[in-house]
């Protein structure tokens, strides 16, 4: 029951008690209102203060019922907590105010009573829902700030596994090693490919030229052979 007090399947025993609730902390305060006003005003205690229409001659008694209309709602607030409810509940509250009055006197038929009653209604209404309003877009902001913090707290859990599992970078030591191998490599190509022409498999060396004096040594001994 996250949004508040009733599921979301129609529960008449629930509706039944919030109603019986209502009503009777309803009374209680506006007997508490009533009660202090007429000791203010050095009136003898009585029930037509609450049930008669003609005691609303008085109009400070007017303030007992507007204040108590200011507790109804948060009242509403408290047992019902949800925004769409809010109306029901205060008009049932007036609607059982009104059978009560019936019962007690009389059909209410002073233009006052009617007056003072339907703007109880409507504050009692619209401050119930508005505190609804309220809880709710708090409880919406809560709940997406946790959802929020979750998917981070996944993310950052995520991104801890990838680092770990992460191949690690070669070290300095093995590339130099494989920059090393590949100059032997390519020295022992060139020192192969002027060597191996001998073979005949590589570049050929260039032809054997004799110095200058090798060759005057070589033409006077033939001149004297002759």
């Amino acid at each position: 029951m996250a949004s508040g007090f009733r599921y979301h399947m129609w529960d008449g025993w629930l509706l039944l008690l919030q109603m019986i609730t209502l009503q009777c902390l309803h009374y209680a305060s506006l007997g508490i209102f009533v009660a202090a006003i007429s000791h203010t005003l050095a009136l003898p205690p009585a029930l037509d203060y609450i049930f008669s229409d003609v005691a609303l001659g008085i109009w400070q008694l007017g303030i007992a019922f507007v204040l108590n209309a200011v507790v109804t709602g948060f009242l509403i607030r408290i047992f019902v907590r949800r925004a769409k409810q809010c109306l029901d509940f205060a008009s049932t509250i007036f609607l059982f105010h009104l059978i009560a009055c019936i019962g007690y006197t009389r059909f209410p038929r002073a233009a006052s009573w009617w007056l003072l009653n339907g703007a109880c209604v409507a504050i009692s209404a619209t401050l119930s829902e508005y505190l609804c309003i309220q809880s709710e877009m708090n409880e919406n902001i809560s709940v997406d700030t946790a959802g929020a913090g979750q998917a981070q707290h996944g993310g950052n859990h995520i991104m801890g596994h990838g680092a770990t599992s992460a191949p690690s970078a070669p070290s300095t030591s093995s590339s130099s090693t494989t920059a090393a191998a590949a100059a032997a490599a390519a020295s022992s190509l060139v020192r192969g490919g002027y060597g191996g022409g001998r073979g005949g498999g590589g570049q050929q060396e260039p032809p054997y030229m004799p110095s200058p004096s090798k060759r005057k040594a070589v033409v006077r001994s033939g001149f004297f052979g002759r």
